[in-house]
This record gives structure tokens, sequence and C-alpha cells, in this order.
């Protein structure tokens, strides 16, 4: 039970799934219906990394561009070291650090949250929830291998009563 093949600049999702008083956990697992996915199954593997170096002002600009809210920080062997978030820079700068010279390194939480891509999307699930964040790196063997964000699970997991369908592809 898989959506389409589509591109999600080309598709209009439009139908509502009314699941009342569930949690994120829980409409997961009722829409899951059973389905034994990995979380290599879902993930996106290109993804943007921070180095330990990168500064605030440079993260402030990813996150401003709309597509991140937080990002995994790796060293020079791909290992996830940490994840910097939108809220880790406001932090900084309530503590009046400069967003010119800070580094992800000194305001990264650790250790990081990740997945393993051979776990399955009921562990995934319960690894978000439990840690309440949006998206999770992926690692094998700690390296960063991809990331799986909430809309992710949620997109593989629903087949939509209605696709609009732009440029006639």
């Amino acid at each position: 039970m898989n959506a389409p093949n589509l591109t999600w600049a080309a598709v209009h999702y439009t139908h509502n799934l009314m699941l009342p008083a569930l949690d994120f956990g829980m409409a997961a697992a009722f829409l899951l219906g059973g389905l034994s996915m990995k979380a290599r199954d879902v993930m996106n593997r290109r993804v943007t990394a921070a180095t330990p170096r990168a500064i605030g002002r440079d993260l402030a600009l990813q996150f401003l561009s709309g597509m991140y809210s937080g990002l995994p920080v790796v060293d020079a062997n791909g290992m996830v070291i940490g994840v910097v978030t939108e809220f880790d820079l406001l932090k900084a700068m309530q503590e009046g650090k400069d967003l010119q010279t800070v580094k992800a390194e000194e305001i990264m939480g650790r250790p990081p949250v990740c997945v393993e891509e051979d776990d399955s999307i009921e562990a995934v699930i319960a690894k978000m929830t439990a840690h309440n964040i949006i998206r999770v790196p992926v690692v094998r063997e700690g390296k960063l291998v991809g990331v799986i964000a909430r809309a992710d699970i949620l997109s593989r997991m629903i087949e939509p009563e209605f696709v609009t369908i732009f440029g006639g592809q």
C-alpha cells in the first residue's frame, strides 16, 4: 500500500485523515497496518549535514531556506556526532553567542538520536515520539546514510484518494 510514484512537487494530496485522540505514534501504527518496513525503505538518501566547524550564520541560512529545521553534524569520517537545530541557534543567541563565530560543535545536541538502517519503522516511530523529534538521522555503523522525517513515514503509509498531476506527466 504505497503512494503512487510521483514527485511531491507534482502532487497535491487532498485526503484528510480523521484520527481523533491519537498521537503521532498511534496514528502511524494505525496506518502501518502491520507492514514490516525498515528505516532504509523510507529514508531519504540525499542528506545535507553540517561539519563541526559550521558557523551559526551558515546554519541559520540553511534553516531559513525552509528545507531544514535541524541538521546532523558529522565528523571527517561521516560519523554522526550530534544534531544542531533551529532551537539550538535560538538558545545560543539567548546566551549572547555571536552567530558569526559560534560553531555547530559548541551548540549541537549530543549524543545524537539516530536509528540504524535495519531498524523497523515501528522502532523509528517509537524513537521519534519518545524524543519528540521531527527528523532522525539513519546510520550504518555510526556513519550517516540517510534521514527520515515524520512526513516521510506518513507519505509511505497512505494512498491518497485524489492526486493532481501537473505538466501532463
